[in-house]
C-alpha cells in the first residue's frame, strides 16, 4: 500500500490532522515567546508597540495617548520592533522555558 493511500485512509477515518496540530503548537509557542520578549522591553517602547499593534492604533493616535510627537511615537515603535526581533532571533527566550 502506498504512503498516499495510507494517508487518505487515515484522513477519511477522521484521525486528527497531525501536521495542523503541530503547526498550531509551534504558532502558540512563538506567540508566547513574543509575549515574553515584549515584557522584557523598556516600558516606553513596550507601550508604543502595544498601542500600535495590539490596540491597532495609528501612529498619530498612539502619539496623542503617549503625549509625545508623531516622530517620537514612530521611533519608539521601530526601536521596540528591532529589539523584539533581536530577542527572537537570538533565541534569548528558549522554547523549553515556555509553559
Amino acid at each position: 500500500m502506498s504512503h498516499e493511500t495510507m494517508d487518505r485512509i487515515i484522513s477519511e477515518a477522521g484521525r486528527p490532522d497531525i501536521d495542523r496540530m503541530e503547526r498550531d503548537i509551534i504558532q502558540a509557542q512563538e506567540i508566547r515567546r513574543l509575549e515574553i520578549c515584549l515584557q522584557k522591553l523598556p516600558a516606553d517602547l513596550r507601550e508604543a508597540v502595544v498601542l500600535r499593534f495590539y490596540q491597532e492604533l495609528s501612529f498619530e493616535d498612539a502619539a496623542e495617548i503617549l503625549k509625545i510627537s508623531l516622530s517620537a511615537a514612530k521611533m519608539r515603535v521601530y526601536r521596540g520592533l528591532e529589539k523584539l526581533k533581536g530577542m527572537m532571533d537570538d533565541s534569548e527566550i528558549p522554547y523549553q522555558n515556555i509553559h
